[in-house]
């Protein structure tokens, strides 16, 4: 899915939870190469390869009604209806441990995957979109 599709179903969701109060989550996951540029790591984008690869892994873990969406170049976003805080932290837990099993290509060195995941879920960190 797209950024903008993204933006839709989240707004779509965040209407929901107004009228529902049932939690939902939102994972931001960053996946990166990461090389030794002197005093501190370059972050480069994956290639498309392993970006295929990486969702061969994650899409497994996802359920039905889940979103996974290209955020930015590096980043990618997981929108997670009715998802409670320690579900979400549980798959992100999965994502990282499918991810780093193998490397995600024949000639990548697992050691330079680098991942960052933030996870937000409604409302336990924030009743507002904005924040």
């Amino acid at each position: 899915m797209t950024y903008p599709a993204f933006l839709f179903f989240f707004v779509r969701e965040y209407t929901q939870y107004q009228i529902t109060q049932r939690a939902f989550s939102v994972i931001l996951a960053e996946f990166c190469i990461s090389f030794s540029g002197g005093e501190q790591n370059i972050l480069r984008p994956l290639p498309p390869r392993a970006v295929r690869q990486l969702a061969q892994r994650i899409f497994p873990l996802t359920r039905p009604l889940d979103w996974v969406a290209h955020y930015d170049q590096t980043e990618y976003a997981l929108l997670l209806p009715n998802t409670n805080r320690q579900t979400a932290g549980e798959l992100a837990s999965s994502i990282v441990q499918a991810a780093a099993s193998s490397p995600l290509m024949p000639d990548m060195d697992p050691a330079l995957l680098t991942i960052n995941l933030g996870i937000a879920t409604f409302p336990d960190d924030t009743n507002h979109p904005g924040v």
